[in-house]
């Protein structure tokens, strides 16, 4: 009696779940795939400002590419893509390569990365001294919005390390 009980409530769960869910709900995304995240991104601040000038090496326009980063050896490193700039960072070195031809090499370059579970990303505004990075985590995306934190990264200090708070990354057709 129990186990029936019990299974006829499971089963009820179940379809209210499937059938009487919200349509327009956002789905709540658990870890990403690099597919999920390519495209073209506005970085903006915690006032939803575009972050160009707001942290070194960040600017507010990026494109994210499915061109590996490589090693300095050449090989090519695990969960590590190409960010490719597509406007001037207002502060730092960064500027507006919509052609990518910092993806050529094995140097300093932005770029970004997903953890093993895929649950977090990172975009890195590093230049081999200084920069940015933009923490998100796939549970507090909604929609086209990445919700992270910026961490600012300095070769002097202390501190070497600095959190800026929030920023956003949000999906933008792509020029």
């Amino acid at each position: 009696m129990k186990a029936s009980v019990l299974s006829s409530a499971l089963a009820l769960i179940s379809g209210a779940a499937c059938h009487g869910g919200n349509a327009g709900a956002t789905p709540v995304v658990s870890h990403w795939s690099p597919a999920n995240l390519v495209a073209c991104y506005d970085i903006l601040d915690a006032q939803q400002r575009p972050a160009s000038g707001k942290w070194y090496n960040v600017m507010a326009i990026v494109r994210l590419t499915q061109t590996p980063r490589r090693k300095f050896n050449g090989t090519i490193r695990p969960n590590t893509w190409h960010l490719r700039p597509l406007s001037d960072a207002g502060s730092g070195h960064w500027r507006a390569d919509p052609q990518g031809q910092l993806e050529g090499g094995s140097g300093s370059a932005p770029e970004w990365s997903l953890n093993s579970t895929g649950d977090s990303a990172e975009f890195a505004f590093g230049d081999g001294f200084s920069g940015a990075t933009i923490q998100f985590a796939a549970a507090d995306a909604h929609g086209d919005t990445l919700r992270g934190r910026v961490t600012e990264h300095w070769d002097f200090g202390p501190p070497y390390s600095e959190d800026q708070g929030r920023a956003y990354a949000v999906r933008r057709s792509c020029p």
